[in-house]
């Protein structure tokens, strides 16, 4: 049995089950629940409430046969949380590669739909969530309102987004567009809309929430910016394959100055000073080699044989 972490508290029945039936079980720890909740500031860090949810998870966490985390910042909590170091497998999130690839500009019906032929596109896809920061973003797209070439285009949802589209609306800012989500069968189109995307993680939910915008963003062969902590998952993911920049908020006196740095990081990349292109190249290229469906499930496919006492063995073709 492999458990997921939502609903909170699988892996504890799981345990149960262990306990009473002999049942093996692993963890795919897509987040760390409750340190998600308490990011998201939905929980107090201290609460009897959150305390005991980290009990019990951590118990569940640590009977398990193996947990698969997103990456090293999320095994260095694990660990803090007893689980044995042995027991951690890394595996990244997937996309499709036949799902989600680039789209030339010249081949992409949206681009004249929306009429952002003549724009350079600064995208964020996704959930405006309360993980999330926009307190620089927002101030970057104020700052380069006059730029006659950056535009900003919200695709998608959230918490955030009614705060987002206020701000945008209280300073006129006409550089600004904000839009339901596209269907899933334009996926490849949407994301290939941007010249650059945008993602961003307050510093509370490093390795604990693990954004898998990042892989669709590579998968597009886009560049990425990154407004968030340096020391996080996805921040380690594209310093580590030169696919974009990490602007970390900590590293600057105000969020004024992080705002400033971000909003000469997008005109760089649009004035060609940062060759985005060759970022997103390396991008897809990465995406091809480590995030695809195919590879990350021969990886599954590998560890559940490993911890499975039954025949045939699990593969993936």
């Amino acid at each position: 049995v492999v458990t997921l972490t939502t609903p909170p508290l699988l892996c504890a029945g799981a345990r149960l089950l262990k306990h009473t039936l002999g049942q093996r079980y692993g963890i795919w720890s897509m987040d760390l629940p409750p340190g998600a909740e308490v990011a998201a500031g939905m929980l107090e860090d201290d609460a009897l409430l959150t305390r005991l949810l980290r009990a019990v998870n951590s118990a569940g966490y640590r009977g398990a046969d193996f947990v698969v985390d997103l990456g090293r910042h999320m095994k260095r909590r694990l660990v803090r949380q007893g689980v044995a170091p042995e027991r951690l497998h890394t595996i990244p999130v997937w996309n499709k590669k036949d799902e989600v690839y680039p789209v030339a500009p010249e081949d992409n019906p949206l681009l004249d739909e929306l009429g952002l032929h003549d724009k350079f596109v600064v995208m964020y896809s996704g959930n405006a969530g309360l993980v999330h920061r926009f307190e620089e973003v927002c101030a970057a797209m104020r700052r380069l309102k006059d730029h006659p070439e950056i535009h900003f285009l919200f695709v998608g949802g959230g918490p955030r987004r009614e705060e987002i589209t206020a701000f945008a609306g209280q300073h006129g800012l006409d550089n600004v567009q904000y839009l339901d989500y596209f269907p899933r069968e334009q996926l490849h189109q949407s994301l290939s809309i941007a010249d650059v995307h945008l993602m961003t993680l307050r510093r509370r939910a490093a390795g604990v929430s693990v954004p898998g915008k990042l892989y669709g963003i590579m998968a597009a062969g886009r560049p990425v910016v990154m407004v968030g902590p340096r020391a996080s998952d996805s921040a380690d993911t594209i310093a580590e394959n030169d696919v974009g920049c990490v602007v970390d908020p900590s590293d600057f006196a105000d969020s004024g100055a992080a705002a400033g740095r971000l909003a000469d990081t997008l005109r760089a990349l649009c004035e060609g000073e940062t060759d985005g292109r060759a970022m997103g190249r390396r991008g897809r290229e990465a995406f091809l080699d480590t995030y695809e469906q195919h590879v990350a499930c021969e990886q599954w496919a590998r560890l559940i044989n490993q911890h499975s006492s039954r025949s045939p063995s699990v593969s993936y073709a």
